[in-house]
């Protein structure tokens, strides 16, 4: 859904991260709120999903955005 939305989740039960592992220099942060998921020009969204059950089951997928092919121009129906 947040790849649906173009938006990224809050983390679960995080109110106050850790400074140490959210520094404002560091290269890591965490949601405390929903935010607009910008991407950069040319890159699709890209999210990794982790699912751990109960008897070692361990599920883990990779999902990325649709983004449909640009149209081509048909210039030979403008030479006409």
């Amino acid at each position: 859904m947040a790849l649906h939305h173009k938006v990224l989740p809050p983390t679960v039960k995080v109110e106050r991260p850790n400074p140490a592992a959210a520094a404002p220099d560091g290269p890591f942060y965490v949601n405390t709120q929903a935010r607009p998921w910008v991407r950069p020009a040319g890159h699709p969204r890209r999210a990794a999903v982790s699912s751990f059950g109960f008897g070692g089951s361990n599920f883990h997928v990779t999902l990325e955005e649709y983004t449909p092919p640009k149209p081509k121009l048909d210039t030979a129906a403008r030479r006409g």
